[in-house]
C-alpha cells in the first residue's frame, strides 16, 4: 500500500483527487491495492492529468484490471519493475530506452510500431503505458494477434 501510494503521489495530482482515485481503485474495500486495482488507478490518475474529470464509480473498461488473473498480475509486477529500474521515480522512460527494450522481444518492426501506437506512446513512456506495451509484446510472441484497440484488460 505505501509503494502505491507513494507512485499516486509522484503524480502531481492533489490529494483530494489521489484519494478519490484510491477509493475508485480499491474494488476490494480493503484500503490497499492489488496490482490490477494499482494498474486502474494509474489509469484514472493519468485520464485526470489530462484534465478529464475523476468518474463517479469506476468505469466499466476499468473493471477487468480488478479481476486480473495471478499470472497477469506477477507479470504486471515484473514489468513495473523493470521500468522503475530504467528511470527515476515520477520519469518517464525515453523512447529510445522503451524502444530498445521492446526490441529484444525480436517481434518485426510493424508489430512494434503497432504495439508502440496502442500502448500510446510518443517521446516517452510513462508506467502504464509501459506496462501495456510489454503485455501487448508478450501476447504477441504468444502467437496472438495484434488487437486493433487496446484491450479492455489492459485499460
Amino acid at each position: 500500500a505505501d509503494r502505491a501510494r507513494e507512485v499516486l503521489e509522484s503524480s502531481g495530482l492533489p490529494l483530494n483527487d489521489l484519494a478519490k482515485i484510491w477509493d475508485l481503485a480499491d474494488a476490494g474495500d480493503d484500503g490497499k491495492l492489488s496490482l490490477g486495482e494499482f494498474l486502474c488507478a494509474m489509469s484514472l490518475s493519468a485520464r485526470r492529468r489530462e484534465g478529464r474529470q475523476l468518474p463517479q464509480s469506476l468505469p466499466d473498461e476499468l473493471l477487468p484490471c480488478t479481476r486480473l488473473r495471478v499470472q497477469d498480475k506477477v507479470e504486471m509486477q515484473r514489468y513495473l519493475a523493470m521500468f522503475q529500474e530504467q528511470v527515476p521515480r515520477g520519469s518517464a522512460m525515453p523512447a529510445a530506452k522503451a524502444a530498445e527494450i521492446l526490441q529484444m522481444s525480436e517481434l518485426p518492426p510493424s508489430d512494434l510500431a503497432q504495439i508502440w501506437n496502442l500502448s500510446g506512446g510518443t517521446d516517452n513512456l510513462d508506467s502504464l503505458q509501459f506496462l501495456h506495451a510489454m503485455a501487448l509484446t508478450a501476447r504477441r510472441r504468444e502467437g496472438q494477434s495484434l488487437p486493433a484497440a487496446l484491450p479492455a484488460d489492459l485499460l
